[in-house]
């Protein structure tokens, strides 16, 4: 997943994944922390506005941590976004493209598969990846 100059995308940390709960508290504490939107069960919800789940029922919720438009000013921006999500998951973080595909990156310490999966990226390696289609930029080093 190559992201392309002017490719609008959102970076998320998925805290829950088919989980049943209500998550309200982690949901406040969320808000709390200053974070504005969640996609719930798939819909993108504020965290301002009462979110009310059956606690019998699986639930999927991603905070989203960063909204942005590829161009070489924010690979300093991603970076740090990417990390952000990285500390609120343990590790997992999804880029989404806003009118494309998703793609779920996983921390890992496997160093021999890092060159094969995505899911060992490293937040710098998906930066340098990302950026290799937009002109003159400087590859993260």
């Amino acid at each position: 997943m190559a992201l392309g100059p002017q490719e609008r995308v959102m970076i998320l940390a998925p805290i829950a994944r088919g989980r049943k709960g209500e998550y309200k508290k982690e949901l406040e504490k969320l808000l709390r922390q200053g974070f504005v939107r969640a996609r719930v069960d798939g819909v993108l919800r504020s965290l301002d506005e009462e979110i009310t789940l059956d606690k019998r029922k699986n639930h999927s919720i991603e905070v989203v941590v960063d909204r942005l438009l590829i161009k070489p000013e924010v690979e300093k921006r991603l970076e740090a976004s990417i990390e952000t999500a990285m500390k609120l998951a343990d590790g997992l973080v999804i880029v989404a493209q806003v009118e494309g595909p998703e793609r779920c990156i996983r921390k890992s310490s496997d160093v021999r598969n890092a060159a094969r999966t995505w899911s060992s990226w490293s937040p710098v390696v998906f930066i340098q990846q990302s950026f290799r289609r937009v002109p003159d930029v400087q590859r993260l080093r």
